[in-house]
């Protein structure tokens, strides 16, 4: 692996709070501009040992239509660590930060603060984008993620 990773900007903290939800996932629609190209949701499980896991759910805008199957085939790389990050709530922001990678020899950090409107509500600052709380049973195993992030 030719990929170099930058330090994330801050250090896994266990999450105990309530000011957002962990029993689930959080999701923001997605609008394709082009007719060739579906809509989809940007997805994020949040866990309780202060890391998430990003991924998508292709073809559906609607939160009740994602399934395991839907995100671990075709949203995401369980095993990839450029799809796991850290996130951490200070002062009404919830904090994400992650990889960058778009390709071959990313792996700059990047650092993303979203405020906090309610625990199934949050907007990323400075963008007209929020992402939505949906409880969902089946969340996957954090665990693996402790290789890249201690």
């Amino acid at each position: 692996n030719c990929d170099k990773y930058e330090p994330l900007y801050f250090e896994r903290t266990p999450y105990f709070g309530d000011e957002v939800r962990t029993d689930g996932f959080w999701y923001h629609v997605s609008y394709s501009q082009y007719d060739w190209m579906s809509d989809w949701m940007n997805l994020y499980f949040l866990y309780r040992d202060g890391t998430f896991l990003m991924a998508s759910a292709p073809h559906t805008t609607d939160p009740n239509e994602v399934t395991i199957d839907s995100i671990s085939h075709q949203g995401y790389d369980y095993n990839n660590q450029r799809h796991w990050g850290l996130f951490k709530v200070e002062d009404g922001i919830l904090q994400r930060t992650e990889w960058f990678w778009p390709g071959p020899g990313s792996g700059k950090a990047l650092l993303y603060n979203y405020v906090i409107i309610n625990d199934t509500c949050i907007k990323r600052e400075g963008e007209d984008e929020y992402y939505y709380f949906y409880p969902f049973e089946y969340k996957p195993d954090s665990t693996i993620a402790r290789q890249w992030i201690p």
